[in-house]
C-alpha cells in the first residue's frame, strides 16, 4: 500500500480515494441524514461515499443527491438484497479498502481512523470489524464480530451485554459483522465476495469463515465504534425474514 494514514491530506472524493464506504439502501431514507452526517464529523477525510441503493421507492436515491450530491449512488433496478447489493458496490469502488456500513448507524468520529490504523498494524491481507453499540442503548454491546456454531449458523459476541472495559482488546473473531468491516479492495475481490444466495443476514458469517481458510483473520477492532438502530432495516417479523435469519452458511465447505 503506497498511502500511509499519517500522510493524510484533505483529499474527500479524490480519484483515487484510500477507502470506499459502500452503504447499501433499501427504503432507508429515514436513517441517511443522520449516517451520512456523522460521516461528515470523521476523523479521516480520504474516502469516497458509495450508496447502493436496492430499488427504494422512498425516494432514498433523491433525497441523497440532493443532500449529498458528492456522493456516488448507484441506483440498482431491483432488491438485490443486502450481499449482492455490496458486491455491485465494490465494482464501482474506486478505494484501496473497502468498507461496508449499514445505513441505520451513527459512527463515532474515530471510527474509520481506528480501522485503518489496525490494518496498519496487523497487516492488509485481513478483515477489521469494529465494535457495535444499540443506537438507543449505546452502553450495550450489539455485537463484537461473530462466532460459527456446530450447526453453521452465527451469533454476535457479547450481545445485550453492558460495554465495560474487558471489552475493549483486540481479538480474534470467527466472523466480521456486517453492519460496519473494513478490508483490501483486492481480498474481497480474491474471495468471491459475499455469496449473493444469502440475500441478507449471515453472508458475513459465511465471508469470515472462507477467509479463515485461506488464512485471512478478523481481527475485531473495539476503538472503532458505531451506534447501530439494531432491527430497523429488517422490518417487523415475517416468514421471509425469519427464513433469512435462521439459515445455515453452506455445510459442504466442512
Amino acid at each position: 500500500m503506497e498511502k500511509k494514514l499519517w500522510n493524510y491530506v484533505k483529499m474527500k472524493n479524490s480519484a483515487n480515494p484510500l477507502v470506499s464506504i459502500i452503504i447499501p439502501n433499501y427504503n432507508g431514507k429515514k436513517h441517511l441524514k443522520e449516517c451520512l452526517n456523522s460521516l461528515e464529523m470523521m476523523e479521516c477525510d480520504d474516502y469516497e461515499i458509495i450508496m447502493v441503493d436496492n430499488a427504494s421507492s422512498d425516494g432514498s436515491v433523491e433525497f441523497v443527491k440532493d443532500l449529498c450530491p458528492e456522493i456516488n449512488v448507484l441506483p440498482l433496478e431491483k432488491n438485490y438484497g443486502f450481499a449482492e447489493g455490496c458486491n455491485l458496490g465494490v465494482q464501482k469502488a474506486r478505494g484501496f479498502y473497502i468498507v461496508f456500513l449499514n445505513n441505520d448507524t451513527k459512527v463515532d468520529v474515530f471510527w474509520l481512523k481506528e480501522l485503518l490504523l489496525a490494518a496498519e498494524k496487523y497487516g492488509e491481507n485481513h478483515v477489521y470489524s469494529s465494535k457495535v453499540l444499540f443506537y438507543d442503548q449505546p452502553d450495550t454491546i450489539n455485537t463484537v464480530g461473530g462466532i460459527i456454531t456446530p450447526m453453521g449458523s452465527g451469533l454476535d459476541i457479547h450481545f445485550g451485554k453492558k460495554d465495560v472495559d474487558k471489552y475493549n482488546k483486540v481479538r480474534f473473531v470467527a466472523s466480521p459483522s456486517g453492519c460496519s468491516m473494513l478490508l483490501k479492495k483486492a481480498l474481497f475481490l480474491e474471495m468471491d465476495g459475499f455469496d449473493k444466495d444469502y440475500f441478507a443476514y449471515l453472508e458475513d458469517v459465511d465471508f469470515g469463515w472462507r477467509c479463515w481458510l485461506k488464512g485471512h483473520k478478523t481481527y475485531y477492532i473495539p476503538q472503532s465504534v458505531v451506534y447501530h438502530k439494531y432491527g430497523s432495516t429488517g422490518g417487523k417479523w415475517t416468514h421471509h425474514l425469519e427464513f433469512l435469519t435462521f439459515k445455515r452458511i453452506d455445510s459442504s465447505i466442512f
